[in-house]
């Protein structure tokens, strides 16, 4: 995965959806629910899930909580993601 610079900020490969942009850009000051994540980009919610659960897959975002816990997601530190590639 190869992370391009904009003039705002460091945004992940044209190879992920337009959604999993929106998605990624949207936690970009700091961690958020998904519940705050669809108030904020008014996507439904499975398409939501989806975008999640490819850039978690893609090691661009992390999941805290689950299985019964509130649930946020964040960016994955960009130093630790440059150490996997």
């Amino acid at each position: 995965m190869i992370l391009h610079s904009t003039k705002r900020k460091a945004s992940p490969s044209p190879s992920l959806s337009s959604t999993e942009l929106r998605v990624y850009d949207a936690l970009a000051d700091g961690q958020k629910t998904t519940a705050e994540l669809h108030a904020l980009l008014g996507l439904q919610p499975a398409n939501l899930r989806k975008a999640l659960r490819s850039l978690v897959a893609h090691g661009l975002v992390r999941q805290h909580g689950g299985q019964g816990q509130a649930t946020w997601y964040q960016r994955t530190d960009s130093s630790e993601l440059a150490s996997r590639l």
